[in-house]
């Protein structure tokens, strides 16, 4: 009989002890070698989320104080807005609601006036208008924005270092090509991902040679299709699959953790440096990043009630250089109480809705929701017709002509919408920052079809 010790698992707390202390080394060398401040956020951030929710509140209150202080002295819109109350106690709703329009028509008056150009980083943004917006910040408050994200992968199960495979739309430069070969990261472009491509990596998971998969819930719907229509009841596990960019439908967070028996990392944040939290096999985000506030304002930018929908508003607290203070980042969400605390349920995009003649709104995951579930159509895209409008469809096999009408009443019929055309497509059609554009419209109103 061999009684030899098996090799420690991947969790036992040897290997875990091994796996931070990798990381530890790889995040202090990549710091070195690229001038950075990760790790130590990373390890902040960490303590700040063992804290008790009185400690986190005091903690919330201080921060705010100091950036009240900051913005009333040293950026010049609050200081003009602010000039007759110098010596006053400002509160949170009493600063105006900053919006997208505000930081391209005017920016230089909501930042500090000089700094070197060496400490910034500009993240630039298209969003769901595709106007091109470029937020400023100070490298330092990247490389917290980005030890926020890894805080809530980590919530999932990932660890730097395990083998994962991530879809992206960025290009990847040579330090990027640097830090995934370091963190074991095998990175697809999305415009590279064939159905080839797909199937290779889905053989590496069913090998065991993947841990995570990263990426847009549209291209992680397509490895979930592919599984189920090429790999049967094979086994394909991984632990984790952590979503960017774009929210989860109920339904396929629900397939995915059946069909790979992972758990769905859902983020939440934005381009412009925002991270609010992480939702773990729920549609419900867990709001407890300790650098923000966050507020659903309705039309008046008044607070809602719980369950209400409204506009996502959210107060950066260490954002120093383009202080983000009550800024709509563009997406509609509801509170949602469980228990003693609150959680946030995101509705979607504030342009990506349709308003019915009831005046009610049909968003775009209404509408994906029904294409998906009805006619397994994996990517579509409106555009105005003449009299209706014209659904553009990705789909294996193309609709035949006796089941357009059918379609056509059913989206009639269930959603309200008419449409006068159907067009197969052979590719996604996308905003210029990359994500999938589903409303491509010259208004929003629907018409009488």
């Amino acid at each position: 009989m061999d009684h030899r010790l098996e090799p420690p698992g991947r969790n036992s707390p040897e290997a875990m002890r091994k796996n931070n202390w990798i990381e530890s080394l790889v995040f202090r060398l990549g710091d070195r070698a690229l001038q950075r401040d990760f790790y130590s956020n990373y390890r902040q951030l960490e303590k700040e989320h063992s804290l008790s929710d009185r400690e986190k509140a005091a903690l919330l209150e201080t921060r705010w104080e100091y950036l009240c202080d900051f913005a009333r002295k040293n950026i010049p819109f609050y200081k003009d807005y602010f000039s007759s109350r110098i010596d006053e106690t400002i509160n949170l709703s009493e600063f105006p609601v900053l919006l997208k329009e505000d930081l391209r028509e005017k920016q230089e008056a909501y930042r500090v006036a000089t700094t070197p150009e060496k400490q910034l980083y500009y993240s630039k943004t298209g969003g769901s208008t595709a106007e091109p917006l470029t937020i400023p910040m100070y490298r330092s408050e990247r490389d917290r924005w980005l030890a926020y994200q890894l805080l809530f992968w980590k919530k999932g199960g990932y660890r730097a270092g395990d083998p994962t495979i991530q879809i992206g739309v960025t290009p990847r430069t040579f330090s990027a090509k640097c830090k995934d070969l370091f963190l074991n990261v095998t990175y697809v472009h999305t415009n590279q991902l064939s159905d080839a491509h797909i199937g290779n990596l889905l053989n590496g998971i069913r090998r065991g040679k993947y841990l995570h998969l990263i990426g847009y819930p549209s291209r992680i719907k397509a490895f979930y299709r592919m599984a189920e229509r090429y790999f049967g009841n094979e086994s394909l596990t991984l632990k984790s699959i952590i979503c960017i960019g774009d929210k989860i439908m109920d339904e396929d967070r629900e397939q995915w953790m059946k069909r790979f028996g992972a758990t769905v990392v859902e983020t939440y944040g934005a381009t412009e440096g925002v991270v609010l939290g992480c939702a773990l096999n729920s549609p419900l985000i867990d709001c407890d990043a300790s650098d923000f506030i966050v507020e659903i304002l309705d039309e008046a930018n008044r607070p809602v009630s719980d369950g209400k929908i409204g506009y996502i508003t959210v107060t950066n607290l260490i954002a120093r250089y383009l202080p983000l203070i009550r800024y709509r980042i563009g997406d509609l969400g509801a509170w949602v109480k469980k228990g003693d605390k609150k959680y946030l349920r995101i509705i979607g995009r504030v342009d990506e809705r349709l308003q019915l003649q009831s005046g009610a709104y049909l968003t775009v995951r209404d509408v994906f929701r029904y294409l998906s579930t009805e006619w397994k159509i994996d990517h579509y895209t409106l555009t105005n017709g003449e009299s209706g409008y014209i659904l553009g469809y990705i789909r294996d096999e193309a609709i035949q002509p006796p089941e357009i009408p059918k379609l056509m009443t059913g989206i009639r019929d269930q959603l309200g919408l008419p449409i006068e055309k159907l067009e197969r497509m052979d590719k996604v059609k996308r905003y210029p920052s990359g994500k999938p554009l589903y409303f491509d419209l010259s208004h929003k109103q629907v018409r009488q079809g």
